[in-house]
Parts: structure tokens; C-alpha cells; sequence
């Protein structure tokens, strides 16, 4: 009856730290923003520059164009990563 015992206390601790373990973190989700962050700006700029536009000289109307498109960009990403 105790070995019972010892073996579910131990079955806890560890299905515990199992958890804890792979509990999402800050760290991750700060990464992923800084990541997106660069990844807009680089995809903003070669938009930009297939234009023949330079960050300097472009519109509101032609940076939102570009926008979007490295938006689409990061969605794709984001999905491609996930199903992995």
C-alpha cells in the first residue's frame, strides 16, 4: 500500500514538472514580436525597391501597399510554421 503511494506521489511530481516545463513563457512571445518586427521592415523594403521606390521617398498610400503585402508574407510564415 505505501510503495502505492510513493509511486502516485512521484507520478505527480513529475507529470508536474512536465507541465511546468512546457508552459509557454514571455521569452517566446517577445522573440516572435521582435522577429516580426524585422521581418515587416526587410519585406517593407524590397517591396519598396522592386518599385524602384526608396523608403525615404515613398508615399503613406505606396508603404500601406507594402504593408500589406509583408503582411500576407508573415501570415503564410506563421502558418507554414505552426503545422510543423
Amino acid at each position: 500500500m505505501k510503495m502505492k503511494i510513493i509511486a502516485g506521489v512521484i507520478l505527480a511530481l513529475l507529470l508536474g514538472i512536465g507541465y511546468l516545463s512546457v508552459k509557454k513563457d514571455e521569452y517566446r512571445e517577445d522573440e516572435v514580436k521582435d522577429l516580426k518586427k524585422s521581418f515587416m521592415l526587410i519585406e517593407i523594403e524590397r517591396c519598396l525597391v522592386k518599385q524602384k521606390i526608396s523608403l525615404k521617398d515613398a508615399t503613406a498610400k505606396q508603404k500601406e501597399k507594402c504593408k500589406l503585402v509583408a503582411d500576407t508574407k508573415w501570415k503564410d510564415a506563421k502558418v507554414l510554421n505552426s503545422e510543423y
